[in-house]
């Protein structure tokens, strides 16, 4: 009774999804009775401008020789958009849709058993040729990889060197065809097991390569949820991904949200819509990983998504924030390309370009731990919100440890102050020094005095910067 009860309410979102405009007025596909014998078939695929197949409302759906043109047909067939599935189902569109207003996709399965959620899209290759110009990162000299590539590409193109192999993105050029690109990874695999990184990777010149953005579509929201999973399925961590997918902004309003379930994973996609997670269940972590959300990245509420995000970018320019997340770790040479605020954070290595900073923030419990497996690097600055108490090492007074953690030129401060104090003494006469210059030489010289932190500095206000221990 619970399983019909479900359908039946499900059937105002089918309308809704089934919606399309037509010469300025809206038909639907009439919804059909709920068909719990489709929720199961492990591939769907649309092909709407006929690429590979003339697609077809009335094909079966199930090869890339007979696709479906629209997702709500998929929705009419199925009865719901929040299916049962209890097998690996993936919907592949070989494609673009044909606009970003009409036929979006929403879709939010209830996984059991052995089920999985995944969409994909197939990739549109741009160009292809060999790799020269490449220089490596340089954290110590705030720069990240370099290499030139074919005239013609333009910015979050995915780029794959099929020597190493390697993924990564275009971000901004550097002058010529030679572009500024993210940190080069190995690919996931799925599913992915929780906190398992994909590996970094070093290219060189010689390498071949293929430049390619996946087909864009109307993504609005991919919400999969747990339901009495096997522990040895592929859902034991996640219970679904989007796998090298482009997801398009809503032309009616511009740039836009997309909203994504708990431990959802995105693996090397694209999106003009700026991602919003739900809040983190249990131990379960959603994953962003070598993937370019310029428009940022957000948790759904104050207590956020337990978000881990890896390689890729993240944020844009000319935004007052573009991605604010609670509880999230942030590593592997991502780029933060817009104003970031984190709270409760696991920092590793990040780049800051120039006009971006880096705010770390006293909401969830105003603890956050920096230089995690590497620094902050670029022209970019790190500030101290409030309260904060940022941790940047683990033993207590060591040398060195803030130059190494700090690398970013743009300088640190609390709440744009590049002061701090210090204490002298530990019971008994105690002196606090104040109006000490925030700088790394001055936290890691030692002892503390009038022109030194030796490894804790604070502001009378509240924030805290030190070095090891809570």
């Amino acid at each position: 009774m619970g399983r019909l009860k479900r359908q039946a309410s499900a059937v105002p979102l089918l309308l809704l999804a089934a919606c399309t405009a037509s010469r300025g007025l809206f038909s639907f596909r009439a919804p059909t009775a709920p068909s719990p014998n489709t929720w199961n078939v492990p591939h769907w695929y649309f092909d709407p401008q006929s690429s590979v197949a003339q697609c077809s409302d009335s094909n079966s759906g199930t090869s890339p020789s007979s696709p479906l043109c629209h997702y709500y047909e998929l929705v009419a067939r199925w009865g719901t958009n929040a299916n049962t599935i209890d097998v690996w189902v993936t919907l592949t569109w070989n494609s673009a849709q044909p606009d970003t207003t009409s036929d979006p996709i929403v879709w939010d399965p209830l996984v059991v058993g052995n089920g999985f959620a995944e969409i994909t899209c197939a990739l549109t290759q741009i160009a292809s040729g060999t790799l020269f110009g490449v220089v490596a990162k340089n954290q110590g000299s705030g720069t990240i990889w370099q290499a030139t590539l074919a005239a013609g590409l333009s910015a979050y193109t995915l780029v794959n060197d099929s020597t190493v192999p390697a993924r990564f993105w275009t971000y901004t050029l550097s002058s010529g065809t030679t572009w500024n690109v993210s940190q080069p990874v190995t690919p996931i695999s799925l599913p992915w097991a929780n906190n398992l990184a994909p590996a970094e990777a070093s290219i060189a010149n010689g390498d071949g390569y293929t430049a390619s953005v996946p087909v864009s579509i109307n993504l609005i929201e991919f919400r999969p949820r747990f339901y009495d999973y096997n522990d040895a399925g592929p859902s034991q961590f996640q219970p679904g991904a989007l796998q090298q997918v482009s997801i398009a902004s809503n032309s009616a309003i511009g740039a836009s949200q997309i909203f994504l379930g708990t431990a959802v994973v995105v693996s090397e996609s694209v999106s003009a819509r700026g991602f919003t997670f739900d809040s983190i269940v249990d131990s379960t972590r959603s994953l962003v990983s070598n993937s370019a959300v310029p428009q940022g990245i957000r948790g759904a509420g104050f207590f956020s998504s337990g978000l881990i995000v890896q390689s890729g970018i993240m944020g844009s320019s000319g935004q007052i924030f573009s991605s604010v997340l609670a509880n999230a770790e942030i590593d592997r040479d991502v780029i933060v390309g817009g104003n970031t605020g984190v709270d409760h954070g696991l920092l590793g290595a990040i780049y800051l370009p120039s006009g971006v900073t880096m705010f770390l923030t006293p909401g969830l419990d105003g603890y956050v731990e920096v230089g995690h497996t590497g620094p902050f690097y670029g022209p970019g600055k790190v500030q101290i919100q409030g309260s904060t108490r940022t941790d940047y090492g683990t033993a207590a007074g060591g040398t060195g440890v803030a130059a190494t953690t700090f690398e970013q030129s743009g300088g640190l401060s609390f709440a744009g102050d590049s002061t701090g104090c210090t204490q002298v003494g530990d019971g008994g006469a105690v002196t606090i020094n104040c109006g000490i210059p925030l700088t790394t030489t001055n936290l890691d010289t030692c002892p503390a005095s009038t022109t030194a932190f030796c490894g804790r500095a604070f502001q009378l206000t509240g924030g805290t910067i030190f070095n090891g221990g809570p």
